[in-house]
């Protein structure tokens, strides 16, 4: 389950019998398409958008059936205009449904195409293929037949679902601008549900009379209305660099049960607290009772005892165990809080989920005397974590955490080459929950700033010719990169591809300092030469740039504006030092400019200096990104300062022949 990265400042409860709100009501009937809409050329929004999503409408019924089981449906009503070739792939339409056990179905299914004359093409039930994902997942497919620039794909389905727990998220953003989109709720059973509404943390919100709450961000504006929801001029929400997940920006809106009301009168709770999760975590036999129950991890610890001293300290025994379970044990890819199988399984065959791992580690180390406690997370490509509401479901990663009087030192088994207290990088998504039934609580997933640090002395000849050596120190996640990098890559044409700059260099002598001892920095050293290097008569002018190897010599930031955080896994920095020595008989003509950029609030910047130090020049370059999460508001500054560290990096020192 994706989870909620904002929630409004106020809960809206949805009890029995809501009725609409009947302010600015709109209504699309099947097939009465505006002349506007049939004649629109470009969305003005947006002039660049391929198509547009016109109209997005959801009707929401929960309710009990004839069986006295509680369910839901859903009808969804969509049209898309086609406003150029490159929206054609939007004719190609899949809805997934949880087929298994008849759990969700999808019936009702018409679609048809509006060409820009007015002419309908329905499509008739052959065309609608139903195709089978996996066991527990099938879908519907189709494509719309006489696709062409104006047209408009109008389409339309009845979802239904006995998973009345959480109902379906409706999203009010999609990879195309969207004119308007509205969800309306009706709840005939004594269920009462929480509504939370996500992704609108950097608009403007306001109340207004009739429990209305409106969020703005102009052009966009949402209306959050009892059992009705509504957003006008949704951007197109593209995917860029920096990101966790795209769901964590879409403007959604969800329901979590939270109660019920029995016919005798019991109220029943959905919604527990953080204590009564963990406690329900602990007995589980797919969580607590895997790490609780000495026998799953007792074969396991047999086989660590009889290595450890008698007198090993409790830091070093630490040590030992991770590394000796990180080299026994490997992933198999999978994620999850919950194990798929008994730990021992895991030992026995050596292999295991994230979950398997990670649990069985917690069982050694308890049995060792370690205080070991489960740390469960959302990873980065799941979601944000909703600090708020205790929705187990939300997680999907579980961590080891152990405190032997140096703080909380988290541990995730599953990388041989990643040292203690380094978790997988998709899993720094900001927070944790300690799941201990005696003392469960949120924690801020920190890390510490990743450091890359290179040190050159750059060797300008008479005939123009570049050569010189270069130190790479690497920290932290960049230092666990750059061993994985190694390990793919053993041949010597790992240095070459590393650093020759695509052929600009000739790279060699390279040599590496502590590559198996992870817990120190990662050193790599090479000799270069610049691959043009020609034996030639002293030019009049010598041209190079000072920079051997940087990471950003292009922005990764590319459009003018983003509405959503700028979200880095960590904090980092690199700088750059570099010393040219200078040929005798030249001088130097023109150096670039020093320049010292800051970005606001003290979140980093990016500082640029030359100078002469004796007959050489020194050049430093530094990048510093101070944190993990910055607002859209920040991006233009953001960008503005990679574009201009791409920048300064290419440009070149100018030498000239001494008359």
């Amino acid at each position: 389950m994706k989870i909620i990265a904002v929630l409004m400042s106020a809960m809206l409860t949805l009890v029995v019998s809501h009725c609409f709100a009947q302010s600015k009501e709109k209504k699309i009937e099947w097939g009465e398409i505006p002349l506007e809409d049939i004649k629109m050329k470009s969305y003005p929004y947006d002039s660049t958008a391929a198509a547009v999503i016109l109209d997005d409408f959801g009707q929401l019924f929960i309710y009990e059936n004839d069986e006295r089981d509680y369910e839901y449906h859903l009808i969804h009503h969509r049209r898309i205009k086609l406003l150029s070739e490159k929206g054609f792939k939007y004719a190609d339409v899949k809805l997934p449904f949880y087929k298994r056990d008849g759990y969700e179905k999808i019936q009702l299914l018409k679609a048809q195409t509006i060409s820009n004359a007015g002419i309908k093409t329905e499509l008739s039930t052959s065309d609608f293929f139903e195709e089978k994902i996996n066991e527990n997942w099938s879908a519907f497919s189709f494509t719309f037949p006489q696709v062409q620039v104006g047209a408009i794909l109008e389409y339309k389905y009845e979802f239904i679902s006995k998973r009345v727990v959480d109902l379906r998220d409706w999203y009010f953003y999609d990879e195309l601008p969207i004119r308007y989109s509205e969800l309306r709720l009706k709840n005939e059973t004594s269920l009462v549900f929480t509504m939370l509404c996500s992704g609108v943390d950097y608009y403007k919100s306001k109340k207004l009379p009739g429990d209305i709450t409106q969020y703005e961000n102009h052009p966009t504006k949402l209306t959050l209305a009892p059992g009705r929801y509504y957003i006008e001029h949704a951007p197109a929400l593209i995917e860029e660099p920096f990101i966790t997940t795209m769901d964590d920006y879409k403007i959604r809106i969800q329901f979590q049960l939270n109660e019920i009301t029995h016919s005798d009168g019991f109220k029943e709770k959905f919604m527990t607290t953080w204590e009564g999760a963990a406690k329900k975590l602990e007995t589980d036999p797919l969580f607590g009772d895997q790490y609780l129950r000495e026998r799953f991890s007792k074969k396991a610890v047999e086989a660590i005892k009889p290595l450890l001293s008698k007198d090993i300290d409790n830091e070093s025994k630490l040590q030992f165990v991770y590394q000796y379970l990180n080299s026994r044990l490997s992933w198999n890819g999978q994620y999850g809080m919950l194990a798929g199988q008994n730990v021992d399984e895991a030992w026995k065959t050596g292999k295991g989920s994230k979950a398997e791992l990670n649990l069985l580690f917690l069982g050694v180390l308890r049995q060792l005397g370690l205080p070991a406690i489960p740390i469960v997370v959302s990873t980065r490509s799941n979601g944000l974590m909703n600090l708020n509401y205790p929705l187990i479901g939300q997680f999907n990663y579980v961590m080891v955490g152990i405190d032997i009087g140096k703080g909380l030192i988290l541990a995730d088994l599953g990388e041989p080459l990643r040292p203690l207290g380094l978790p997988a990088m998709d899993a720094l998504n900001y927070h944790g929950w300690i799941a201990d039934a005696s003392k469960p609580q949120l924690i801020n997933i920190l890390t510490p700033v990743c450091r890359d640090f290179y040190t050159s002395v750059l060797q300008v000849s008479d005939n123009g010719s570049i050569s010189g050596s270069c130190k790479a120190n690497y920290t932290s996640y960049s230092a666990l990169q750059e061993r994985l990098n190694r390990k793919e890559d053993p041949s010597e044409v790992f240095w070459q591809n590393r650093f020759g700059g695509e052929g600009v260099f000739l790279i060699k002598n390279g040599q590496i300092e502590h590559e198996l001892d992870f817990q120190l920095p990662l050193v790599l050293k090479f000799d270069f030469e610049r691959a043009d290097n020609e034996p030639a008569a002293t030019p009049d002018y010598i041209y190079f740039q000072p920079i051997i190897y940087t990471s950003y010599h292009e922005s990764p930031f590319h459009n003018k504006n983003r509405n959503y955080p700028i979200d880095f896994p960590y904090p980092f920095e690199e700088k750059n030092v570099v010393t040219v020595k200078l040929p005798e008989n030249y001088e130097v003509e023109n150096l670039p400019e020093n320049i010292n950029i800051e970005l606001p609030g003290k979140g980093g910047g990016f500082q640029f200096t030359t100078q002469a130090i004796g007959p050489n020049l020194q050049i430093v370059g530094q990048i510093n990104i101070n944190a993990s999460k910055y607002a859209p508001g920040v991006y233009p500054d953001i960008k503005a300062m990679f574009d201009r560290i791409a920048e300064k990096f290419a440009e070149p020192i100018v030498l000239k022949k001494k008359s």
